[in-house]
């Protein structure tokens, strides 16, 4: 098949419209002047065109992940998963992009993770709009785990200022999964455990302890004991 061009300034004709009206006669008179003497035009399909052309604009958005990844239960993710670009230019009609907050990858599923991964990812595309590129990289680190265990006070919350309490035992072993690069990190950060005054309305002998603050690296944490008992002076 062989392209057919046409002159756009000739159809605007200088007007303001963005809309472009092909009659069939033009159609005919155009494709006419571009074949051989030899070749005439019999028929027309469409016998007219329609289009409207919009001024091209663009924005940086960034790049949504999909993903549904999990590990080996000897292994955990290593710092954040990493997305080369994280963001993107796209280019459209203003109406085509004014919504667009961000762009998606395809998903990206992973099981079992037991090693490091770089892959490439398309981007899901989006109709009538072009973008800088139509795949990113994605990398995710992983590393082996280990098991961490140390003591933390148990806090009281919602403690009267006038009423003193005291908790047998005063602190509980914390056990907890974490990578082996955030292990000494993870025996400083805080990691805050409390047993709430307002549970002691109901008459009860012991209150459960419950863990109000982590840091975000750790897995499994449980509580040794998971409840205290307590006095009040």
């Amino acid at each position: 098949k062989n392209d057919i061009t046409f002159n756009i300034e000739e159809l605007l004709h200088g007007g303001r419209s963005n809309r472009v009206h092909i009659s069939q006669q033009d159609l005919r008179e155009r494709i006419s002047m571009q074949l051989t003497p030899s070749l005439s035009v019999t028929t027309i399909n469409p016998e007219s065109i329609d289009f409207t052309l919009e001024e091209i604009a663009s924005k940086e958005v960034p790049v949504k992940l999909d993903c549904n990844i999990s590990f080996n239960k000897l292994y955990t993710q290593k710092g954040d998963i990493k997305i080369e670009p994280k963001s993107v230019t796209i280019k459209g009609a203003h109406e085509s992009i004014d919504s667009i907050e961000y762009i998606t990858t395809e998903p990206l599923i992973k099981k079992e993770l037991n090693s490091s991964i770089q892959q490439e990812i398309n981007l899901v595309p989006t109709h009538n709009v072009a973008y800088s590129t139509d795949k990113v990289k994605v990398e995710i680190d992983a590393e082996q785990t280990t098991e961490a265990e140390r003591n933390a006070i148990i806090n009281v919350i919602n403690l009267p200022s006038n009423v003193r309490m005291a908790l047998f035992p005063e602190s509980a072993k914390l056990t907890y999964k974490v990578g082996l690069s955030r292990y000494e990190e993870s025996l400083k950060d805080n990691i805050h455990i409390v047993v709430d005054y307002n549970d002691t309305k109901d008459g009860r002998s012991f209150l459960n302890i419950k863990a109000t603050e982590t840091p975000s690296y750790i897995e499994n944490l449980t509580i040794t004991p998971q409840r205290v008992e307590y006095i009040i002076e």
